[in-house]
């Protein structure tokens, strides 16, 4: 059985991952969550929170599952709450019959924070507000203001707006229904499209701005991920413009946190073809880095490799071999490069296995993007709004952060994997080796 990983990206040992979600510092250690399907490489309805922790948001310990649901439920995404430094988990419960509407629950831990249980009070609400007239009720974000808990949930409702609904409680138990939120109605498209529904709405605060983040979900379909910069006022979020958050086709349910050192981050699910082949695979689906979220000068939401991904630096690049040519062989080790715009509008990469290209990309300084042609599909153009670009590769999956450009690209994965960047002046790029992170 081939098992060629992700190095860098967090994969479950065994069975199906989605949505990260709940990620907190507690007792010198990070905790992940995730959406888990143990027992094969498919999603079902009857999802668990997997779980693993690490001393930094690279360094991963897989754990045995954090909540399993009762017979009949799933235990959709939701949250973490820190309640006298423990972390309870507030989650989606669905039932078979009712997978759109779903209840907010609270799941209490163990002493030891490796098993959480829902009491037989832990059903928090019991679905959307009555006056909406919601088709879909699932995933609370929730953080704490000076004046207790802020939840928010995704909502779609009937007559076409994608939702997101806000709620306030003093102890993040008794929570009462404040509003709407933020509301968008699936028929505007000015910035960029953003559906019928909201999945994993998160408002969260970055320095004295405030950005709300959705996943765009329509017609039980999954598209991309959205957000805006706007302002809060403590119960309404207005947004300044809508624009899409990611540039490529893999990444979703992104789930927002504050790292150990107070930044805004985020992480995401990076999907991939439910059909692969799973005698051939025991794990289907991969985490994304984790992010730093930043406003750009367009008032618009930037992304960039947390500092744990740099601490996975060898410490000296790696030097080009000759004028014009820079290869190295086993990427699929995990690289980091870094390439200057203004020194490198002739460069072009090529990523390739034993056979055949993987992924090919070049500057196209008229398009001011980066044109990827993709292994399987149109090729597509990254923006580039930063003064260098910067691109990590790991077995399977490659990543791009350009500015407002970001974008993360699904490869084969093999051991015999080359990187080959050709141009006129190389002197500028710098590529390093990244320690596998388990």
């Amino acid at each position: 059985m081939t098992d060629i990983r992700p190095r860098l990206h967090f994969t479950p040992e065994r069975g199906w991952l989605n949505d990260p979600h709940g990620i907190t510092w507690v007792d010198g250690e990070y905790h992940l969550f995730y959406q888990h399907i143990p027992a094969g490489t498919a999603w079902a309805p009857t999802v668990h929170w997997g779980h693993a922790v690490g001393p930094d948001l690279m360094l991963w310990r897989r754990l045995p599952i954090a909540l399993t649901p009762a017979p009949n439920e799933g235990c959709w995404t939701g949250a973490t709450v820190l309640e006298d430094g423990r972390p309870n988990i507030v989650y989606t419960s669905v039932l078979p019959d009712h997978c759109n509407l779903g209840r907010i629950a609270v799941a209490i831990p163990d002493q030891q924070l490796r098993t959480w249980t829902t009491p037989d009070d832990g059903i928090l609400l019991g679905g959307p507000p009555p006056d909406l007239n919601a088709a879909v009720f699932r995933d609370p974000c929730i953080f704490r203001t000076d004046a207790g808990w802020t939840m928010v949930v995704g909502v779609g409702v009937e007559d076409g707006a994608a939702t997101a609904v806000h709620y306030t409680s003093p102890d993040a138990r008794r929570w009462s229904y404040t509003g709407v939120l933020c509301s968008r109605n699936r028929s505007e498209t000015d910035g960029v499209w953003t559906g019928g529904m909201w999945e994993c709405p998160q408002l969260f605060r970055i320095g004295d701005d405030w950005a709300l983040v959705v996943s765009v979900w329509d017609d039980d379909r999954l598209y991309y991920v959205a957000g805006a910069i706007g302002a809060y006022d403590g119960t309404t979020f207005t947004p300044e413009r809508w624009s899409r958050i990611t540039d490529d086709e893999i990444a979703y349910a992104m789930t927002s946190f504050t790292d150990r050192a107070g930044r805004p981050c985020v992480m995401s699910w990076l999907r991939e073809d439910p059909e692969h082949d799973a005698d051939s695979r025991p794990w289907a689906g991969a985490l994304s880095l984790p992010m730093v979220a930043q406003v750009g000068p367009e008032r618009t939401l930037r992304l960039h490799p947390h500092p744990d991904v740099d601490a996975l630096r060898d410490l000296s690049p790696v030097s080009r071999k000759a004028p014009g040519l820079f290869e190295m062989a086993e990427a699929s080790r995990g690289l980091d490069l870094e390439l200057p715009v203004a020194h490198n509008e002739g460069w072009a990469l090529r990523l390739y296995g034993p056979s055949s290209p993987l992924l090919t990309m070049h500057f196209d300084s008229v398009a001011v993007g980066l044109v990827v042609n993709p292994p399987a599909g149109p090729s597509m153009v990254v923006p580039v709004s930063d003064d260098r670009i910067r691109i990590v590769i790991d077995s399977g999956l490659v990543k791009i952060f350009a500015g407002n450009g970001s974008a993360a690209f699904r490869v084969p994965a093999t051991s015999e994997t080359t990187l080959a960047v050709t141009g006129s002046d190389l002197d500028r790029l710098r590529c390093w080796r990244l320690s596998a992170a388990r």
